[in-house]
């Protein structure tokens, strides 16, 4: 028979752990995914951008998050004239910049696939909460002015840090994906679905990071939307929490009234 005291305590217990629940169901979550506020609740380094409509010859659905990886001071589409393919007026950073910003090691953004270095490119990133079981859904495409040789591979991944540990996802590269010619002499990979699932619920800081792979001759642009997370479970409201006091209060009781008359 379960003593009176131990049936309080696992009471107790449960109510501590509803209470845990409630209280980090609210805690920051995910903010701006749609990027219809700009830049609003992201941290960028380089040639990051929110663009809608027309730019650069390529049209775009909706506010779009764009990051590139072209410089300001130099031609890295000659003969186009410096800058003309940057999307911010900020400069692309060094792939050790990035690196570091992600979490990542040194070389963390080495091409193994292609044995090829990466340069320099661009990050967007946030934190916030995600609960166990949560699946972060995005839209992405990669643009591309790589259409000459055929050996290079700039690319994109999607960073997560959680709990001290840094995830890095490659979604793609020039060398890999399907392009397909597009206006103004891009290359296009055409609108592609990603996803990732938590593994576990706490604070998690989420990257985006587009960069120039063997060579900064030719620019890359990341294209990211409708950024955001599937619901989390609905947690009780406070009259919930008020009926079930009231019940472990009635239960502690009976069981207390039960211990004294054995």
């Amino acid at each position: 028979m379960t003593h009176p005291h131990t049936l309080s305590q696992l009471a107790v217990a449960a109510l501590a752990s509803l209470v845990l629940t409630t209280a980090t169901a609210h805690a920051a979550p995910l903010s701006n995914g749609a990027f219809d506020n700009g830049l609003t609740g992201w941290s960028t380094l380089g040639d990051a951008s929110v663009q809608t409509g027309s730019i650069q010859g390529l049209s775009l659905t909706g506010s779009t998050l764009l990051l590139g990886t072209a410089t300001t001071l130099g031609s890295d589409d000659a003969p186009d004239m410096a800058g003309s393919r940057n999307v911010s007026g900020v400069a692309a950073s060094d792939v050790a910049v990035l690196e570091n910003a992600m979490g990542q090691g040194a070389g963390a953004l080495y091409d193994a696939d292609h044995d090829l270095s990466a340069y320099e490119g661009s990050l967007a990133s946030q934190t916030f909460f995600v609960q166990a079981g949560q699946k972060l859904s995005f839209e992405w495409r990669l643009f591309s002015r790589d259409n000459s040789n055929g050996y290079l591979a700039d690319a994109a991944w999607l960073s997560w840090q959680q709990s001290g540990h840094n995830t890095l996802v490659k979604l793609g590269d020039t060398a890999a994906l399907p392009l397909v010619n597009t206006t103004g002499g891009w290359l296009d990979s055409g609108t592609q679905l990603g996803s990732f699932i938590a593994s576990a619920s706490g604070t998690v800081t989420l990257g985006f990071v587009v960069a120039d792979v063997n060579s900064t001759d030719t620019t890359s642009l990341l294209a990211i939307r409708n950024v955001q997370l599937s619901p989390i479970p609905a947690v009780p409201e406070p009259q919930s929490i008020a009926l079930l006091l009231a019940g472990l209060a009635l239960v502690g009781a009976r069981g207390l009234l039960k211990g004294n008359r054995s």
